[in-house]
């Protein structure tokens, strides 16, 4: 109905209202529960009107990481200088501040050697300067990996002529 009028919501509600059509009020889960007839459960000693389902309450299964889509694994930590809005950083950004004893600036990256995101090994880490120095390295290698591509591509079309002639 909205794409249809290409209105704002509000004026659909004030529009709906007019003609006498009532809109469904909007629920919180506890209400729906009660309504449907299903019970709520809380663990881990949860007491109900505490807020632990608000926005910015920490759940009581976390443990302290969890892995983003990318693949990287970020632990809160509120204190660090370089957390995001929600107290977390990225692991591997910790595990290169213990090796190196300082804070990381915003503008150095870590690199992962094995390109496995999740792999926070300092064996498996490389620290670069800058973004732009880490984005040439992935460029030159990615380069690299084509010229072997295109070289054994040259010498299995080189033999299959050989053996042709």
């Amino acid at each position: 109905m909205r794409s249809w009028w290409k209105n704002e919501w509000s004026t659909i509600c004030e529009a709906l209202r007019r003609i006498g059509i009532k809109r469904r009020p909007v629920l919180s889960g506890k209400e729906l529960a009660k309504r449907y007839g299903h019970k709520t459960r809380f663990k881990n000693g949860h007491k109900p009107g505490t807020g632990c389902f608000k926005k910015g309450c920490i759940s009581t299964n976390f443990k302290g990481k969890f892995n983003s889509t990318q693949g990287y694994i970020y632990v809160y930590n509120p204190n660090h200088p370089n957390a995001t809005r929600s107290g977390h950083v990225t692991e591997h950004r910790l595990v290169m501040e213990k090796k190196l004893g300082r804070y990381l600036t915003k503008h150095e990256a870590i690199h992962h050697i094995n390109l496995i995101k999740s792999d926070n090994r300092i064996e498996n880490l490389k620290l670069y300067k800058t973004a732009r120095i880490h984005s040439r390295m992935h460029h030159a290698a990615y380069r690299y990996l084509v010229t072997i591509k295109q070289e054994t591509n040259f010498i299995t079309w080189y033999d299959k002529e050989r053996q042709n002639a």
